[in-house]
């Protein structure tokens, strides 16, 4: 057994780590008017586990004349948003923020 442990430690790996070409990164500024408004007019609710939830506004919502006057200056960037929630503590856990879409 101490053989192969000893086999396995002696084999060196080699790993080139390359860094990301610097870009332009795009405003994400999250305040807490813009939590807010996420948590009071989330229509999306996801069980995250834990006693927790994804809150989230839906862009079908967002199609709504009230809605849209609303958030205001904050309409291109709250269904960017999910919030998760614990309900036990009632407190915010985490924000994700989506600004950036992989393809």
């Amino acid at each position: 057994m101490r053989g192969i442990i000893n086999h396995l430690f002696s084999n060196k790996l080699s790993i080139d780590i390359s860094l990301p070409v610097s870009c332009p990164q795009p405003e994400r500024e999250i305040n807490s008017e813009l939590l807010s408004l996420v948590l009071e007019h989330a229509d999306i609710c996801r069980d995250a586990g834990a006693g927790c939830v994804a809150l989230k506004v839906s862009r079908a919502a967002l199609k709504q004349s009230h809605m849209r006057r609303i958030f205001g200056k904050y309409i291109d960037k709250v269904c960017n948003i999910t919030i998760i929630w614990n309900e036990l503590t009632a407190s915010v856990v985490t924000v994700i923020h989506h600004s950036l879409r992989v393809n």
